[in-house]
């Protein structure tokens, strides 16, 4: 089983990320858009059945591919999560979809 990343299918903005994560990870991860008619955040769904959401899962699921370094801070540096969830949030309150 691979891990899985839900997303968006419905924001351009959320779909533009998900292609660079693509070419990022391979198909060592799978992309789907959400059930969820109105997703508020990314989420990714690890093979041990852990899932993550918002910025913790978009470091974690590029540790599947070639570049971890922001797993590694994430998960190293407190203040360096605080601050990418934060951004996370401000980023996804003001992306237009549709």
């Amino acid at each position: 089983m691979k891990p899985v990343v839900l997303y968006d299918g419905n924001c351009v903005f959320c779909r533009r990320w998900v292609a660079r994560f693509q070419k990022r990870t391979g198909d060592r991860v799978d992309y789907r858009p959400s059930p969820d008619p109105h997703p508020v955040t990314l989420q990714l769904i690890e093979p041990d059945g852990t899932v993550r959401t918002g910025a913790a899962a978009a470091f974690r699921a590029l540790t599947y591919g070639e570049r971890n370094w922001g797993w590694w801070l994430y998960t190293r540096l407190p203040e360096f999560a605080t601050v990418s969830e934060w951004i996370y949030r401000l980023i996804a309150r003001a992306r237009s979809c549709g």
